[in-house]
């Protein structure tokens, strides 16, 4: 199992769920209110992006610490042209947080994204199967 992917999160540009995969063990704290808490997070982030004309910027970067019983746990975000928005919960680990990794990480996270909804065998949100979760956490293993 990748020791630093916790979770990841698609939201569709209405803040609607669409991906909500859960990569630990412990799963007893839920991160969903973690992920919908950094939804202000990333508005705010957006905003700054139409302010400052920069419409070429997908990669949000750090969105803030999420402080469990279980450990520290950072937030990193990115969101496509269309307006849909990726969340991922990482292992913090102080040492090695490499943002060029991570922004990355969550180009490939987009990527599987945009092919598995193209795909017309894909049954619309619908993202259970083992396929999307399995790639994804392939791409977490990256990390």
């Amino acid at each position: 199992m990748n020791k630093l992917l916790a979770f990841v999160a698609v939201i569709g540009k209405d803040n609607r769920p669409i991906v909500l995969q859960d990569f630990r063990n412990n799963k007893e704290i839920t991160m969903h209110f973690v992920v919908h808490s950094s939804l202000d997070i990333i508005d705010r982030k957006i905003n700054e992006i139409k302010e400052s004309g920069e419409y070429n910027k997908n990669y949000l970067g750090y969105l803030g610490p999420a402080l469990l019983g279980e450990g520290d746990y950072a937030l990193y975000g990115w969101i496509s042209y269309t307006g849909v928005k990726f969340i991922a919960v990482l292992k913090e680990n102080y040492e090695q947080r490499n943002d060029e990794k991570i922004k990355g990480f969550m180009q490939k996270i987009e990527v599987l994204y945009t092919r598995t909804i193209s795909n017309p065998f894909h049954f619309a949100q619908d993202f259970s199967g083992p396929s999307f979760t399995n790639k994804l956490q392939r791409l977490g293993n990256e990390l």
